[in-house]
């Protein structure tokens, strides 16, 4: 309509049963065709009743360079209000990488629960990966796909050794408010394999032995540290393994109860 040119705009919103109002100044139009009509945060929260949980609807009246007005259709449901952070849940640790050490055939995992959003509701997770926590310096924030799966599990193709490592979590809604972090303990990553060397030159028996011995070597670990020393004795004349008191046909790895950072002893028992 041509006569509109000339005319304005004038945008109305209401919240919730609230009467519609005059939002900003009627806008003047300068030509036919796509009118667009923007507003700022500040300005949209300084409506009557703008409250998380409720509804902007919109509508418009035109007005001709006569005079004459026309009401617009009146748009229910325009915006939904949700000004709120999701609720941060907590990661599991029996499924989460917790136990503070990873070699280099695990994988970085995390499993969570209890992230809840009571108005416009969840829509997806992000984690991320960093030498700090609450960091992304390793791996950026990455959508976690399908949005909603509650676990992870992250190659460690990029890590290094001798590194402490997080991973942390947060989760949108779709509003796109943004929950607090919350980041799993540091996990030192551990790839290079403990060294044992055992020292056998003493230890050559024909047949049997009648009293107990020791049979000893050397360990070293210079990451993480050793946590347990394990070893199998073979008989070579009929490829036995000793058991810890009888020689048995399947290998079995020998606990070492006394052991250091830097060397290990074993107590044979009489054959």
């Amino acid at each position: 309509d041509v006569s509109l040119i000339g005319g304005t705009v004038q945008m109305r919103l209401r919240t919730g049963a609230n009467p519609f109002v005059n939002f900003q100044v009627p806008d003047t139009i300068l030509s036919s065709g796509t009118k667009v009509l923007g507003f700022t945060d500040t300005q949209l929260e300084a409506i009557t009743g703008f409250t998380d949980g409720r509804y902007v609807d919109g509508t418009f009246i035109l007005t001709d360079r006569a005079g004459n007005v026309t009401p617009g259709e009146i748009s229910d449901n325009l915006l939904y209000i949700d000004q709120t952070i999701p609720v941060a849940g907590t990661f599991d640790q029996t499924n989460t990488s917790y136990d503070g050490y990873m070699n280099e055939s695990d994988t970085l995992k995390a499993e969570w629960s209890g992230f809840s959003d009571a108005n416009a509701g969840l829509e997806y997770y992000q984690y991320a990966i960093g030498t700090a926590p609450k960091t992304s310096n390793i791996l950026s924030w990455t959508t976690v796909d399908p949005g909603l799966v509650t676990s992870v599990k992250d190659s460690l193709a990029t890590l290094i050794n001798a590194t402490t490592y997080y991973l942390s979590l947060i989760a949108l809604d779709s509003a796109w408010n943004v929950s607090d972090t919350i980041t799993t303990a540091g996990i030192y990553a551990d790839f290079v394999k403990p060294i044992s060397t055992p020292i056998v030159e003493d230890y050559y028996f024909i047949e049997n032995w009648i009293d107990a011995s020791t049979i000893s070597g050397t360990t070293s670990d210079a990451d993480a540290g050793l946590d347990s020393v394990s070893i199998s004795i073979m008989r070579l004349s009929d490829s036995l393994y000793w058991s810890g008191s009888s020689w048995q046909t399947d290998s079995l790895g020998l606990d070492v109860s006394s052991f250091t950072t830097t060397d290990w002893t074993y107590t044979l028992s009489p054959d």
